[in-house]
């Protein structure tokens, strides 16, 4: 009598089903994230070359979370140097040319660094100084207008212009809050870090009483129904090979959708040094797609081996016990039986 560990069947019903959900819930995300940065991406574009730069970087910024393609954000940045948010604009290039460099992008390169020069000479700072009696409190950070990073002393943080919101936290103090009001271009403003106040100790709650024992004449002998339906692996290799060819199909969906925007971006930008917005967008979001085919089928190839594999075990497997459930990306699926 042998025992072998194969996929398991119940176990292996319930990774099917989360397959299958998983991937009409990513596939209906993904086209509704897509359509959505692009809706905000043109309706931004529109209104920068209409020189209505208030309304343009928000939508620019929106469509940036939506779908963070290297095109939108050079646009955002040039329409923050617009708008004489110079901080703003010099992080922003400065995230382009990482795109650029990633993607392999001289024409967007060669103006986010056009951008970063044209900006820092704006460049305002805030400068961190901490005073005596706090130079011993571990961990502490700071938010600039809700953002937060260590305290660092010494160095110039650009900052745009106006006024910010200034908060510091470290453990077991209470934070503190203030306000600093950058005035001009190429100055440093210094913001001296007072010592925090200790947090008061709060006295600790009574422990909760101990739950009684479970009564002796308790049954806990009940199970839930056994169904033998679920232990047929070829029912299982039938559901698996299903969400096998979703996700295939999904897969071919967006390298379709990808090829198309390639060839229309080509037709927009035949050469490498395009600045076409919209043909660099097109280029951004075929990068994207193809990505996503290549998850998608990858995980359907996969899931359809499972089912082959199911297939033909099932006219020989026993009844068995599953021990182990891991989705796709990692481990197995197992049980073990006899056949």
């Amino acid at each position: 009598m042998n025992r072998r560990s194969i996929l398991g069947t119940e176990s292996l019903f319930a990774a099917a089903l989360v397959c299958a959900s998983l991937t009409v819930t990513l596939h209906a995300r993904a086209q509704s994230n897509d359509a959505l940065a692009e809706l905000l991406f043109n309706e931004g574009r529109q209104l920068f070359n209409d020189g209505k730069f208030e309304q343009a970087c928000p939508k620019l910024a929106q469509s940036l979370q939506a779908d963070p393609a290297g095109g939108t954000v050079l646009l955002l940045a040039m329409c923050y140097e617009k708008q004489g948010r110079f901080a703003s604009s010099w992080v922003k290039y400065s995230e382009a040319l990482s795109h650029a460099r990633r993607d392999g992008r001289a024409d967007r390169e060669k103006r986010a660094r056009a951008g970063i020069a044209a900006v820092e000479p704006h460049l305002s700072y805030v400068k961190f100084e901490l005073a005596p009696e706090a130079t011993s409190l571990p961990n502490m950070t700071v938010a600039i207008d809700g953002s937060v990073m260590p305290v660092v002393t010494g160095i110039g943080i650009p900052t745009d212009l106006g006024a910010h919101q200034i908060e510091l936290k470290a453990p077991g103090y209470d934070s503190y809050q203030s306000e600093l009001t950058i005035a001009a271009e190429k100055t440093t403003e210094v913001f001296s870090i007072p010592l925090l106040k200790k947090t008061s100790v709060a006295e600790a709650p009574p422990p909760a009483p101990a739950a009684p024992p479970p009564s002796a004449t308790q049954d806990t002998s009940s199970k839930p129904e056994h169904r033998a339906w679920l232990n047929t692996p070829r029912t299982i290799a039938v559901i698996v090979g299903t969400a096998g060819l979703v996700s295939a199909g999904v897969g071919g969906y967006f390298g379709y959708k990808a090829y198309k925007q390639d060839r229309d971006s080509d037709g927009l930008c035949p050469s490498s040094d395009c600045i076409d917005s919209h043909g660099v967008s097109l280029a951004d979001s075929a990068r994207v797609n193809a990505r996503r085919a290549d998850v998608f089928v990858g995980a359907g190839a996969a899931a359809l081996t499972g089912a082959v594999v199911l297939w033909f075990l099932g006219a020989e497997q026993a009844p068995a016990q599953p021990t182990a459930v891991i989705l796709p990306g990692g481990g197995a699926l197992s049980l073990t039986g006899r056949f």
